[in-house]
């Protein structure tokens, strides 16, 4: 039921927005670049099943994505059905469980650090040089996201901890956490500042060949990872302030479960919108922030659409469908308490 639950949970929205690729959407609107939305139509049509087992990630060619902004998608599910490597060792057995997940990371920063650097890829994305294969060799695969995974098991894991022995956490010092909130906010500001040395085009070569830029590939994406857990476990135990404040906000609730439908759908209405465009666009301050917003309506709109439509009925229907695995089992009353009970109550059952 982990996996099952996890397959159902994000498939059917998932299904209908390529079946609505490789079907419908190539005649909603025409333009001098529509031709890239019948060409993605034609890689869903020979590639849908793919992107359905969440393998998608794993293609050689770049032009022979389907719902190429999905590949995330692939790489989260294969996290998830992995995480028992990990999960279930820190459950039963302390030690080995820790030292796993320790190794996992370690070798999160390594592996990244390692193939950036043997293959002269740039750190991060820098739309300004040559990519070199950049994005199906290294940017969508998952050995080189795990590490974000794992820093996100190591805040379950301490949360889990938090509610078996709630007296270790109940009064954290106060330096601890001014330490905590100024050290996450620095990491964070030093990973999106620090890499703004490789868009300078006069670093070129150092962006392709340096150490120091393959250690920044290697760490900045766990960096910034433990930068918003602190966040979550400051919040979770109080420690959050006006920040916890403002991430509770009631309004967050119901766009929370927008979120996902968002996700899968949002970049495809800006390039829809966009490569329909007869026209250039005369880009101003102005414009960018009416079409920021102008998007930002639209993505929501439509993720409310799919979430109402295809999103929750499929969950409520999970539900019925699996209700007596995924309800906990009610405890056979202890012989105590077998005592104790009327054994004419029709309410017990044998």
């Amino acid at each position: 039921m982990f996996a099952i639950h996890r397959y159902l949970r994000l498939t059917p929205a998932y299904a209908v927005v390529i079946g609505l690729m490789a079907t419908l959407v190539p005649y909603f609107g025409n333009g001098p670049y529509w031709f890239a939305v019948e060409q993605d139509q034609a890689k869903c049509i020979r590639h849908w099943w793919q992107n359905l087992l969440y393998i998608n990630n794993f293609v050689k060619n770049e032009s022979d994505l389907c719902y190429p902004e999905s590949w995330y998608l692939a790489n989260d599910m294969q996290f998830f059905l992995l995480s028992p490597l990990l999960i279930y060792p820190l459950w039963r057995f302390k030690l080995i469980g820790v030292g796993t997940t320790c190794l996992a990371a370690i070798a999160s920063i390594v592996v990244s650090a390692v193939v950036t650097h043997q293959m002269e890829w740039a750190p991060t994305v820098i739309y300004s040089i040559p990519f070199k294969n950049y994005f199906v060799g290294y940017y969508m695969k998952p050995w080189n996201r795990f590490g974000t995974y794992v820093v996100g098991i190591v805040l379950g894991y301490i949360l889990y901890l938090r509610l078996k022995n709630p007296t270790k956490f109940k009064a954290i010092p106060k330096v601890v956490v001014i330490v905590g909130w100024i050290l996450s906010t620095f990491l964070a500001l030093g990973v999106i500042f620090g890499g703004m040395y490789y868009f300078d085009p006069k670093n070129e070569e150092e962006t392709f060949t340096s150490v120091h830029a393959a250690i920044y590939a290697g760490i900045h994406r766990q960096v910034f990872s433990v930068s918003i857990a602190w966040v979550v476990f400051a919040c979770v135990t109080g420690n959050g302030g006006w920040v916890n404040s403002l991430l509770s906000w009631k309004v967050f609730m119901p766009l929370g479960r927008l979120t996902f439908c968002m996700y899968i759908t949002a970049y495809r209405l800006q390039l829809i919108y966009h490569l329909m465009q007869p026209h250039p666009v005369h880009l101003s301050v102005y414009n960018t922030v009416y079409m920021f917003f102008a998007h930002l309506v639209m993505s929501s709109l439509v993720a409310f659409l799919l979430t109402t439509s295809v999103e929750t009925p499929f969950m409520q229907l999970e539900k019925l469908l699996f209700a007596s695995q995924m309800q906990p089992k009610v405890p056979k009353p202890n012989m105590v308490e077998a005592a104790a009970v009327d054994p004419e109550d029709p309410k017990i059952v044998d």
